[in-house]
C-alpha cells in the first residue's frame, strides 16, 4: 500500500481509535460526465476509472489482514446498462469482481459492492434533478439503506448485492422491450403519463414540432409536450442513442448525444437543432458552398 495511505490510516486511528468499516462512494451525477465510448478520452478515463479503482485498492491493501468492512457503493448502470454511463458502468462491474475475489481469497476485511440508484438530495440543479430517475432513492432514506448494507457486510454476506426502489427484473424487461419497440416501430402508442411535473404545451414552431413527433415516435406514446422531460416519459440512456439518430436524420445536423443531456426537453433539443443549423448555414457560407436545411425530409439549398 503507498505509504501516504498508510500513514493517513495511522492519523486517523490515533484519533478516532480502529477503523471499523470503510464506505467508498461511488460516482457523482454530473451533466458533462455522461459520454459514450466516442466521447471519452484519456483524461476522463484517469478521472472516471483510473483513480477510482486506485482509490479502492491502495485503502484495501492499507488495511489487509483486518476485519473491516468494505462497502464499495456502485450503482444498478452495473446491472441495466447505460451507453451513456459505459466507463462508470466497467468501473463498478470491476468493483463487483474486486469485492468477490477478496472474499473468495479469504480476506479478513469483509467486502461487499452495493449497486444502488441515484439518490435525490433535493438541491440539486435543475439540469441534474432531469436527469434523475422516477427510481432515485429519496435522501431519508440513505441512513437506512446504508445501515442494512453495512449490517450484511458485517454478518458475513459479501460478493455484491443490488439496492432498487422497484422491482429489478421489471426494470430491465421495461429497458429491453423499449429497446425492441424502437427496433422494431412500436406500432401502438400508449397515453403521455398524466402525472408529469409539466402539464401540456404544444409545440410551436415546425422544429419542435417535429422533435415531438420523433420522440413519440421512439416513446410510443401519443404525443409529448414542448417542455416534457424525456426521462421523466420513461427514456433511458439507451434509447436516447437512438433518439439521436432519429433526429440526425430528420435534420441532417450533427446532434451530439451529449448535447441531448444537456437539455432533456422538446424545448431544448429543438434549440440545440436550430443552433447546429445556424452554424452549419454560416460555415457553409463563409466556404462559398452550399448547406441543405429543413424539416424532415423537405430539404433544400441556400
Amino acid at each position: 500500500a503507498p505509504a501516504a495511505v498508510v500513514a493517513a490510516v495511522a492519523r486517523l486511528e490515533e484519533a478516532a481509535g480502529p477503523v471499523r468499516a470503510v464506505i467508498y462512494g461511488g460516482p457523482e451525477l454530473s451533466p458533462e460526465l455522461t459520454r459514450t465510448l466516442g466521447e471519452v478520452d484519456a483524461d476522463f478515463l484517469a478521472y472516471r476509472l483510473r483513480d477510482r479503482l486506485a482509490a479502492v485498492e491502495s485503502v484495501g491493501a492499507a488495511l489487509e489482514g483486518r476485519p473491516v468492512v468494505h462497502l464499495l457503493a456502485s450503482t444498478v448502470a452495473a446491472v441495466l446498462g447505460g451507453l451513456a454511463v459505459v466507463v462508470d458502468g466497467a468501473a463498478d462491474l470491476y468493483l463487483g469482481l474486486l469485492a468477490q475475489a477478496r472474499r473468495q481469497r479469504g480476506d479478513a476485511g469483509r467486502w461487499l459492492c452495493a449497486d444502488w440508484d441515484a439518490v435525490r438530495y433535493g438541491h440539486e440543479s435543475a439540469e441534474t434533478t432531469s436527469r434523475l430517475p422516477r427510481e432515485a432513492i429519496q435522501a431519508a432514506e440513505v441512513p437506512a439503506v446504508l445501515d442494512g448494507l453495512l449490517a450484511l457486510a458485517s454478518g458475513g454476506e459479501g460478493g455484491r448485492v443490488v439496492v432498487s426502489t422497484t422491482d429489478l427484473e421489471a426494470r430491465r424487461r421495461r429497458s429491453l422491450g423499449e429497446q425492441e419497440d424502437v427496433a422494431a416501430g412500436a406500432s401502438e402508442r400508449r397515453a403521455r403519463p398524466d402525472d408529469l411535473p409539466e402539464p401540456y404545451a404544444e409545440p410551436e414552431t415546425d422544429t419542435q414540432r417535429r422533435v415531438a413527433e420523433v420522440w413519440a415516435e421512439v416513446l410510443g406514446l401519443d404525443r409529448v409536450g414542448l417542455h416534457d422531460n424525456y426521462f421523466d416519459l420513461g427514456g433511458n440512456s439507451l434509447m436516447a442513442t437512438q433518439l439521436v439518430s432519429r433526429l440526425r436524420g430528420a435534420f441532417r445536423v450533427e446532434l451530439a448525444l451529449q448535447s441531448f443531456f444537456d437539455g432533456a426537453t422538446v424545448a431544448d433539443v429543438a434549440e440545440s437543432i436550430e443552433v447546429a443549423r445556424w452554424s452549419a448555414q454560416v460555415q457553409a457560407e463563409e466556404a462559398g458552398g452550399a448547406v441543405a436545411v429543413g424539416v424532415g425530409e423537405e430539404m433544400g439549398e441556400i
